[in-house]
């Protein structure tokens, strides 16, 4: 019987298998990292241009907010995707995108206006049908978002803290279609060092800048200890869940 003879990998073969594999492992991981990259791009873009549609939409209609303009129904009849409504198009016109309404319709207004394309998003935590959110890229559920009345809540385990309610801000966070204990861990989608490039990109890199207000929170209230911020001029960067919302200051580009 012919006997056959087992031979090992010489250590010169070994180690081209290592080497093979360190570069596929470094090719997955740059491959990764430039994706992140251009969807983070992609958003920090359409904030600029969102935030420009939202101006020229204040200077040509009277100078109102999309979801607040109190002659929308004159421009666009009473249809604005109210689940099947026919009536409530405009805003009370009184300088504030409130929460509900206006802020379901704000999108609405700022596309009829012929100010931007986007698709059309279905389903809302409040039970109303399709509203148009325009959609970002960085995180699988991140959307912009126009509204008023947003509560700032900055706590980590040092004790700092802030409060403070905000009007007319561009909103980019989480959508607000699943239950949760808290809406800081409903709404908040980005990692701290994410929003802290964009922060970079748009603003001063803090997250109490003068255009970009940071509220992405720790999850305190669901009794977790995540955090997105440190303190008024850093961002969390050591913690890599998706623990912050960002919050564009509305009012600083435009002027009542």
């Amino acid at each position: 019987m012919r006997k056959t003879t087992a031979q090992a990998f010489s250590l010169i073969e070994l180690s081209i298998v290592i080497v093979i594999i360190g570069l596929m492992v470094v090719g997955i991981t740059t491959s990764g990292k430039l994706i992140e990259n251009a969807n983070l791009k992609h958003d920090i873009n359409k904030y600029e241009k969102l935030t420009a549609a939202i101006v020229v939409f204040n200077t040509t209609y009277n100078y109102e907010y999309p979801g607040d303009f109190s002659k929308a129904a004159d421009y666009w009849g009473n249809n604005c995707n109210d689940a099947g409504s026919t009536d409530n198009c405009s805003g009370d016109g009184d300088g504030i995108v409130e929460n509900g309404q206006e802020r379901i319709r704000a999108w609405t207004h700022v596309s009829k206006a012929g100010l931007i394309q986007e698709d059309i998003y279905t389903g809302d935590s409040v039970g109303h049908g399709q509203y148009i959110f325009p959609r970002g890229k960085t995180a699988s559920n991140l959307r912009f978002e126009i509204y008023s009345s947003a509560k700032i809540i900055r706590k980590n385990s040092a004790g700092f803290d802030v409060d403070q309610t905000l009007q007319n801000i561009l909103f980019l966070g989480g959508e607000d279609n699943v239950v949760s204990p808290s809406w800081i861990t409903r709404y908040s989608a980005l990692t701290p060092r994410q929003a802290h490039l964009i922060d970079l990109k748009m603003d001063d890199g803090t997250p109490a800048g003068n255009l970009l207000g940071q509220i992405g929170h720790e999850y305190k209230d669901a009794g977790l200890s995540e955090k997105c911020v440190n303190s008024l001029t850093a961002y969390d960067l050591d913690e890599t869940k998706p623990t912050c919302i960002l919050a564009l200051r509305l009012n600083s580009f435009i002027h009542d």
